[in-house]
Order: C-alpha cells, then structure tokens, then sequence
C-alpha cells in the first residue's frame, strides 16, 4: 500500500493524502489498520449485501429477466 509505505518512509499524512488525491483521514485510518494489524488488517474486505439479503424482485422474476 502505498499510503502506508510513505508515510514509514517518514512523509507528513497530509503530504500523502495530497500525492495520492485522498482525505487525511484516509491516510490516517489506512495507517492505524497497518499499525493494528499489519498487511492483512489494511487489505480490503468484501463489501455490501450478503447474496440473497433485501432482494426486490421475487423469485420468479429473479430468473426471467425478459418479463416486463
């Protein structure tokens, strides 16, 4: 990660978070999962609905998707 590695090599968060055109805060959040927990806390995890959560069309309509 690239935030991360400036900022160890010694760059002020603001500086980073201007070279990489992100929030400060970003920066700061990427830096204390790396701190917390290293690689694997700062990579991405899955994000928004399980498979199958809040579905708006029934499921008939989920596998005929030519029905108007």
């Amino acid at each position: 990660m690239r935030a991360v590695a400036a900022v160890r090599a010694g760059r002020d968060r603001r500086e980073v978070a201007e070279l990489l055109g992100v929030t400060v805060e970003s920066v700061t959040d990427w830096w204390a999962a790396w701190q917390a927990g290293g690689r694997e806390a700062s990579v991405c995890k899955t994000r928004g609905r399980r498979v199958g959560e809040h579905q708006v069309l029934d499921p008939d309509r989920q596998q005929c998707p030519d029905r108007p």
